[in-house]
């Protein structure tokens, strides 16, 4: 994962606390050092009598993110900055409170929005949202001898250099998941979140990668064509299998599926008069 300092522009995790009125949206420079997506669905099973397998109940399916990255500092104010960030962060562990008379009663659990990028967000709403269930780990790297730490003036403050911090994350779905039977232009049901769950990358898969084009059998003749690989670039003359087989490769390059072969080479050799411009 790309390293992202506080000068150089880049910005890869977001924090939001969604549980804080007016809560600072936490943006921090840093490098993922682990990231574990798990999906989990939950099933409960009962053995019944005269019956040899188990029956299976369904519940739900479960997401967490397992998350650990490097907040670095480059400097004392960057680390000054970057101390502001993580206090902020172990802050937001804590609930809000509603405050009546003498006493408060709990108002709102720690609940966030987490962004990174495209591997944690939701495809509609650009985050993920959900609490924390490991708690914040906070880890300045004590233990490492090459890890220089700042001071202040007077070193009666220590400034972390390079932080480790991790979290587990229960993710809550903030849109429908699943199959709910609306059907594409291929006939297969469309997940509801969209074909880019859950990375955000690419949409629907091509028909050549899930439905492969069979490979033709090779011709056995006595003057039939050598493999393509090699074809004289220069030559003038075409192989007359090659010929008559044109438009089976011209439409299986349109289609972007592949023999196996390279097609623009094949292309080249054929005479002046048989060649398109792509």
């Amino acid at each position: 994962m790309p390293v992202a300092t506080l000068n150089s522009g880049t910005r890869v995790i977001k924090i939001t606390p969604i549980h804080v009125a007016g809560a600072q949206t936490l943006v921090f420079p840093t490098i993922i050092s682990a990231f574990e997506d798990a999906w989990t669905p939950g099933w409960r099973s009962e053995t019944v009598y005269g019956r040899m397998d188990p029956m299976g109940f369904y519940s739900g399916t479960q997401r967490t993110l397992t998350l650990g990255f490097r907040v670095i500092s480059e400097n004392i104010p960057e680390a000054r900055t970057n101390m502001d960030l993580i206090q902020k962060l172990v802050q937001y562990q804590y609930p809000a409170f509603q405050p009546r008379g003498s006493v408060a009663t709990l108002k709102s659990p720690p609940y966030f929005n987490i962004e990174i990028m495209n591997v944690a967000s939701d495809s509609r709403s650009k985050a993920l949202q959900g609490y924390l269930t490991s708690g914040i780990r906070v880890n300045p790297g004590f233990q490492d001898k090459n890890t220089a730490q700042y001071f202040n003036d007077d070193y009666s403050q220590i400034l972390f250099s390079d932080v480790n911090i991790s979290f587990q994350m229960t993710v809550l779905h903030a849109s429908n998941v699943g199959f709910y039977g609306k059907r594409g232009g291929d006939g297969a049901e469309e997940f509801a979140s969209g074909p880019a769950y859950p990375y955000n990358v690419g949409g629907k898969t091509s028909s050549a990668t899930t439905n492969p084009t069979v490979p033709p059998p090779a011709t056995t003749t006595a003057n039939a064509a050598k493999a393509p690989s090699s074809v004289s670039k220069g030559s003038r003359a075409a192989p007359r299998s090659l010929t008559a087989n044109l438009d089976q490769l011209l439409s299986t390059r349109q289609a972007g599926s592949s023999y196996g072969v390279d097609i623009d080479a094949v292309l080249q050799a054929l005479p002046t008069s048989r060649k398109w411009e792509w």
